[in-house]
């Protein structure tokens, strides 16, 4: 229900706007990018305060031609994720990876919105796919780590997960706050199980 609300908003027409529109638009004058900007910021301040509608609705009183600017629909991403309108956040996050792929976000974004959406297995093909074309990328190997801990369990994940984060240690704090990772970090602290 709480997603119906803003899909009703939702122009049919947003996604071709928005990819064939960014490649040629005009540059922002600075009322522009400042009125851009001040909006941008409400929305993430609602969202910070767990108001997605409220963000929604911000991102709503954007001129249509500058909706589709990458910046937008990032935070349009971060509100579908709140909203749990999981479709439309394959949707934009798989534009949004063709777009910027190397931008590993984008990807993490489609990983969340197709295990939601469809499972493990879509997830899991993407991220494959992925890692096929950047076999030391520590971000995709730690999602197929969280992947394998659904799938089957801390003893499979744990060499997927560890390799993640000798690579970037970094991401031991991000599977720290990782929902997909929920009982993960107790199990580490136990001795594998003996087969």
């Amino acid at each position: 229900q709480k997603s119906a609300n803003a899909r009703s908003t939702w122009p049919t027409n947003f996604c071709r706007l928005a990819y064939s529109h960014h490649k040629n638009m005009k540059l922002l004058s600075p009322d522009e990018h400042r009125d851009l900007s001040k909006r941008l910021n409400a929305a993430r301040g609602y969202l910070e305060l767990a108001m997605p509608m409220e963000a929604w609705n911000e991102l709503e009183q954007i001129d249509p031609e500058k909706k589709g600017t990458f910046d937008v629909l990032k935070v349009r991403i971060d509100i579908c994720r709140a909203l749990e309108m999981w479709e439309l956040m394959a949707e934009l996050a798989t534009k949004l990876s063709k777009a910027e792929p190397k931008e590993f976000k984008h990807t993490n974004d489609l990983t969340h919105a197709l295990l939601r959406l469809k499972g493990i297995e879509e997830a899991d093909v993407i991220l494959s796919r992925q890692l096929a074309s950047d076999p030391d990328n520590a971000f995709v190997i730690y999602k197929l780590g969280c992947l394998e801990f659904l799938r089957y369990g801390m003893d499979v994940a744990r060499p997927t997960l560890q390799r993640a984060f000798t690579l970037d240690s970094s991401l031991k704090g991000v599977a720290l706050e990782d929902a997909d990772l929920r009982g993960f970090w107790e199990g580490m602290c136990a001795p594998p199980a003996e087969d």
